[in-house]
């Protein structure tokens, strides 16, 4: 058998704040299931540029927005291929 390639670049991805009970390495499809709020997302990229561009997140790092923006490293984020 070959090896296969599975390219996941694009922007049919969506990304959602994980709740803080899965925000472990035991997250279940129960937990994606209760997230309402998913946003556009591309691969690749990262979080906070999801988040700049779905609005939730003003540009960055001037002057205090970097520290504004600090709220995002202390969550965990999931990622879902539409």
């Amino acid at each position: 058998m070959g090896r296969r390639i599975l390219n996941l670049n694009g922007t049919d991805w969506q990304l959602a704040q994980a709740s803080a009970s899965a925000c472990s390495n035991h997250a279940s499809s129960d937990d994606l299931e209760r997230v309402r709020d998913w946003l556009p997302a591309a691969v690749p990229g990262n979080v906070r540029a999801d988040l700049i561009r779905a609005g939730q997140l003003s540009e960055l790092p001037f002057g205090t927005q970097a520290e504004a923006a600090q709220w995002v490293d202390d969550h965990c984020w999931w990622l879902v291929r539409n």
